[in-house]
């Protein structure tokens, strides 16, 4: 299947910190733990491992999803944000 053209981190991601300071007043732990899990999926900062084929020698990357257990996102402690300010407690 190939990629969409736009993901939805990629509008968050363009939306950026003045999202996030713009939506203070509405916006709660919950919505900042989701939106940050959204950014992180499939990304670097979960990790992840090379493919390769064993025929032709084709390596691919294939970073962690968010869903698959191996960040702390869900967890106790809040992963460092992209963003300055992301995880204020106002």
């Amino acid at each position: 299947m190939p990629q969409p053209p736009v993901e939805v981190a990629d509008i968050i991601r363009a939306a950026g910190a003045a999202f996030f300071d713009g939506s203070s007043k509405w916006l709660t732990w919950f919505h900042v733990k989701v939106l940050t899990a959204i950014l992180y999926c499939r990304t670097s900062v979960l990790g992840g491992h090379v493919d390769a084929c064993s025929r032709c020698d084709y390596q691919a990357i294939s970073y962690n999803s968010c869903l698959m257990g191996s960040n702390s996102l869900w967890g106790v402690e809040p992963a460092r944000a992209p963003f300055d300010g992301l995880f204020r407690k106002d």
